[in-house]
This record gives C-alpha cells, structure tokens and sequence, in this order.
C-alpha cells in the first residue's frame, strides 16, 4: 500500500478489499445468487451500511473482482515485459511464476476469474464486460507481440503468434487452476511454474531450433 497515503485512505482500502475477499470466498463456494449480503458482511466483519458505502450490489461486487485480478494479471505481464520482452523464455518464465505466487495469494478470486473466462457460472451475473474484455484484448496483444519476435526471430517456426497466444492461455491457466484445486497431488507450487512452462515451451519447440533442455 502507498505509503504516502492517508490513515483515512487506507483504512477505506482495508475496509474495501475485506469485502471482495470475503465475497470471492462465498461466491467460489456457494456461487453468486446463493450468497447473501448478510454473509459477506458477517464474513468481512462489517455492517451491511458499510458493505452498501463501497458497493452497490452484489453485482458491483463480483464485477470488482474478476476485474482486479485481470489488471492484476496484465501489470505482472507489462512488468515481465519491460524486463525482458526480446527473449520468449526469461518472458514466459518472469510472467509464469508471478502470475503463480499472484493467484495462489488470492485462490478464491481465481477460482471465480476461472468461472467467468470460461463462461462455467451457469447463474449468468448480470454485469458490464466491457472492461474486462479490454484488459484481456491489452493482454492479449502483449503476449502475441511477444511470440511475434520469437517468430521473427526464427526461434518458433510452426505457429503462428495467434496460435501461441491461444496456446499459452490454454495450457498455464488449466494448469494453475489444477494445482489450485488440487494441492496434494501436483507438489511444491514453488516448482510447478518452472516445470509448466518447461513442458510448454518443449511441445512449442519440438519442431523449431533451438529446444530447451
């Protein structure tokens, strides 16, 4: 949090993301027409009033957090990018493992961004998607400008960057998703990133120059 904010600020920041991580732990359970404001606020320890001074509804409040954790996602790709965007692999591996650590700190938020990427809530929340297919079209277009130079390069030769974006998409977050729900099987989360992307990036290689070992 900003340091060079106000006591006050702060405390509406507390106060704000209590509610959404009290709401994704209802919503990922129970779903979105079952949870009640009752529950959200007696999880997140505050009086319906407060709840209805940040939100206007459980709507507002579902939207929040399937947006948050998409520009949470599209920072950590622009920040993977502003580092090493000229080389596919230090990319994939620098965005890989933080977007590990990012959504194993927030499960339950993920769990419903997982839902609503992949049209699975069958409740159908009435909400504007407007700003969610935007940060999705941004990171989109970061990772396939990426898979681009890799082409260019000569380092890919069998896909095109369309074809790797769509890829990459599919095969990272069914992954995480896995080990997300299923802890025990897939082992320590500190290697599973390292060793998602090694079997990723050997299937896209396997053909080309260049293959990793």
């Amino acid at each position: 949090m900003d340091e060079h904010l106000s006591r006050k600020e702060k405390e509406r920041i507390f106060r704000r993301n209590e509610i959404l991580t009290a709401s994704a732990f209802h919503f990922s359970r129970k779903g979105f027409a079952k949870t009640t404001i009752d529950e959200i606020s007696e999880s997140a320890e505050f009086g319906k009033g407060t709840i209805y001074n940040y939100f206007a509804n459980k709507e507002e409040i579902y939207k929040s957090i399937v947006e948050e954790m998409l520009e949470g996602n599209l920072a950590l790709l622009e920040e993977a990018a502003g580092e090493s965007s000229d080389n596919l692999e230090e990319f994939l591996s620098t965005y890989t493992t933080s977007l590990y650590k990012f959504c194993f700190s927030r499960q339950d938020s993920f769990k419903l961004l997982i839902k609503e990427l992949a049209q699975l809530d069958t409740e159908n929340v009435q909400i504007d998607r407007s700003r969610l297919k935007e940060i999705m079209g941004k990171m989109y277009s970061l990772i396939n400008s990426v898979f681009t130079k890799a082409v260019e390069q000569g380092k890919i030769s069998d896909f095109s960057p369309d074809e790797l974006t769509m890829y990459f998409n599919h095969f990272i977050y069914p992954a995480l998703a896995a080990q997300i729900h299923c802890p025990v099987q897939y082992g320590d989360q500190n290697e599973q990133p390292v060793r998602v992307l090694r079997i990723f990036l050997r299937g896209i290689y396997s053909n080309s120059n260049g293959a990793p070992n």
